[in-house]
C-alpha cells in the first residue's frame, strides 16, 4: 500500500495542499484529468534497448543533428564547447552522474550518462534548454515543449539518415511516452490527495486510508493509486508545490509535441513552420504564449477544454508503436 506519514510529514504534506488549493485553478485541473485520464488505460510498450555508446559519440550524434538543424544553434553550441572543454572532472558544461535525470542549472548541463545510445536523446533536450534565452522562466507553461519536440525531430533525423535502426529509435520515442505515461499518472493521484483535501479541509492518514480502501480493487484508479501512491508522496514531500507544476509542464510539452508531429506527418505543416515556432518560443518572452496559435493556448492562457486533439495525436504516436511489436 503506501507508508504511514509520520505526524511532521503528515501537517507538511497538508501546508502543502493547502498552498495548491489556494493558489492553482483546480476547475482547470478538474478539465485536464478528465480528458487525460483515458489515456491510462493504455500500456506503452517500452522495454529497453541497450546498445553502447561512448560520451564522445553522443556528442558527435547530438553535433550532427543541431548542425543540421539550425546553424546558428550549432555554433552557439561549439563555441560553448571551446569555452568549456567536454571532460569527465571539468564540471563545467557536461557534468556526469549515474543519477537517473537530466537537468540544466545556471549554465550547467547535467546529463546523466550510462554509455548508451539513450544518452544521446538526453543531450539533445538539455541543449534545447540552453538554447532558450528565457530557459529559467519556469512560471511558463511552454518551457518542456521545445526540448521534448527536440526529441521527435532528433528520431526523424536519425531514422531519415540511416544512422540509427529503427528498432533504437522506435526504443527513443517509447521512453518519452513511458516517461508521459507515468506523468500523467502520478499527477492524477496527486490530484486526487488535492481533491481529498478539498473536500475535507484537511489531510491526514485516515483520510487517504478511507479513499483508498474505497476503490473497487478492479478499478483504473485503484492500480494507478496503489502503485503510484508512495512515489506521489515523497515526490510531493521533497519538491512541495513545485511537483505540480513540473508535472504540468511535461504533460503540456508531450501532447503539443504529439500534435505538432503529427501535423508534420501529414503535411499540415512543414519543418521549417515548426523549427520557426520553436525558435519563436525559444527566443521570446515565454510569458506572452496566446500569440503562438497552440491548441491549449487562448488569451487567458491554458484552456484543457480544447486538448481533445493532442490526446488524439499522443494515441496515434503510441498506436504507431503499438503496430511494431
Amino acid at each position: 500500500m503506501y507508508k504511514y506519514l509520520t505526524p511532521i510529514e503528515g501537517k507538511q504534506l497538508e501546508r502543502i495542499l493547502k498552498n495548491v488549493v489556494d493558489n492553482c485553478n483546480i476547475e482547470k485541473f478538474d478539465v485536464l484529468i478528465k480528458k487525460i485520464k483515458p489515456l491510462l488505460y493504455d500500456t506503452v510498450p517500452y522495454e529497453e534497448q541497450h546498445k553502447y555508446f561512448s560520451i564522445d559519440d553522443s556528442l558527435n550524434l547530438a553535433k550532427k543533428f543541431i548542425k543540421d538543424y539550425d546553424e546558428q544553434y550549432y555554433y552557439e553550441f561549439l563555441n560553448t564547447l571551446s569555452l568549456n572543454p567536454l571532460n569527465n572532472n571539468s564540471g563545467i558544461i557536461f557534468e556526469f552522474s549515474d543519477q537517473p535525470y537530466a537537468n540544466i542549472v545556471n549554465d550547467l548541463i547535467t546529463v546523466n550518462f550510462s554509455n548508451d545510445v539513450i544518452d544521446s536523446l538526453s543531450m539533445v533536450h538539455e541543449l534545447f534548454h540552453q538554447f532558450s534565452c528565457f530557459n529559467y522562466n519556469y512560471q511558463s507553461s511552454l518551457v518542456e515543449y521545445p526540448s521534448i519536440m527536440s526529441e521527435f525531430l532528433f528520431v526523424d533525423y536519425l531514422k531519415n539518415s540511416n544512422i540509427l535502426n529503427d528498432e533504437i529509435l522506435d526504443t527513443f520515442k517509447a521512453m518519452r511516452l513511458f516517461n508521459f505515461y507515468e506523468n500523467i499518472a502520478y499527477f492524477y493521484t496527486i490530484y486526487q490527495m488535492i481533491k481529498l483535501y478539498e473536500k475535507n479541509e484537511t489531510f491526514n492518514n485516515t483520510i487517504l486510508n478511507n479513499y483508498i480502501k474505497s476503490l473497487d480493487e478492479n478499478s483504473l484508479e485503484f492500480q494507478v493509486v496503489e502503485y503510484f501512491i508512495e512515489d506521489s508522496l515523497d515526490n510531493i514531500l521533497e519538491n512541495r508545490e513545485y511537483t505540480v507544476h513540473e508535472l504540468l509542464l511535461y504533460i503540456i510539452g508531450t501532447l503539443l509535441s504529439c500534435y505538432t508531429h503529427q501535423q508534420l506527418i501529414n503535411n499540415e505543416i512543414t519543418l521549417d513552420d515548426v523549427k520557426l515556432q520553436i525558435n519563436n518560443i525559444l527566443r521570446t518572452d515565454l510569458n506572452n504564449i496566446s500569440k503562438y496559435n497552440l491548441p491549449i493556448i487562448d488569451s487567458r492562457g491554458l484552456n484543457f477544454n480544447n486538448i481533445d486533439n493532442l490526446c488524439k495525436s499522443y494515441k496515434k504516436e503510441l498506436n504507431s508503436l503499438s503496430s511494431k511489436r
